[in-house]
C-alpha cells in the first residue's frame, strides 16, 4: 500500500505510511465533539434481569456455538467458527470448562480481549486513507462468550 503525500508524490517507505496513517488517525479519533450528557437523564430505569448474574450453561454454550456463522475470518490465534463447530463433546466440553471459569470469573484469558485490527481497501484512490477502513477481528471464543450475553440481554419475561 502506498499513501499520496501532500505534495503529490507517494511514498516509498512504511515510515511515510505510518506518518500519514498516523495524521490521519489522529485527525479522525481526536476530533472534538460536544455531547451533552444530560440526555442520560431522560431514560427510565427498566427492570434489572438477575438471569445477567446466572452461571453459563450447557445448553446456552451449545445455542451459542450453532449461531456461529461458518467461513467467517479467524482472530489472532488462527482458530475459525468451523473449527469450534467441528470439536468433538470431549473436547466441547473442555472448552465449555473453560467458559464457564471466565463467565464466573475464576479465569482471565487476555485473547479474548483483544482484537485483531486489519485495514482493508473500500474503493476508489487507495492512496487516500479515507478509502480504507478497518475491521477488528475477535476470537471466536470470545464471540461465544458475546452471543450468551446477547441472548440474555433480549430474553423477555
Amino acid at each position: 500500500m502506498r499513501c499520496e503525500k501532500d505534495d503529490g508524490t507517494f511514498t516509498v517507505t512504511d515510515e511515510e505510511i505510518v506518518e500519514i496513517l498516523s495524521k490521519h488517525f489522529r485527525t479522525v479519533f481526536n476530533s472534538n465533539v460536544k455531547i451533552d450528557w444530560s440526555v442520560l437523564d431522560e431514560f427510565i430505569q427498566r427492570k434489572t434481569y438477575s438471569s445477567m448474574n446466572l452461571p453459563l450453561s450447557k445448553s446456552e454454550f451449545n445455542k451459542a456455538i450453532i449461531k456461529l456463522i461458518l467461513h467467517k475470518a479467524p482472530g489472532a490465534n488462527g482458530i475459525s467458527p468451523n473449527a469450534i463447530k467441528a470439536l468433538n463433546d470431549e473436547n466441547k466440553s473442555h472448552l465449555f470448562k473453560i467458559c464457564y471459569d471466565y463467565f464466573e470469573d475464576n479465569e482471565t484469558i487476555e485473547d479474548w480481549q483483544i482484537g485483531c485490527l486489519k485495514i482493508l481497501p473500500k474503493k476508489g484512490n487507495l492512496s487516500n486513507p479515507n478509502n480504507w477502513r478497518g475491521i477488528n477481528l475477535l476470537d471466536v471464543v470470545s464471540k461465544i462468550m458475546s452471543l450468551v450475553i446477547t441472548s440474555r440481554l433480549q430474553y423477555k419475561s
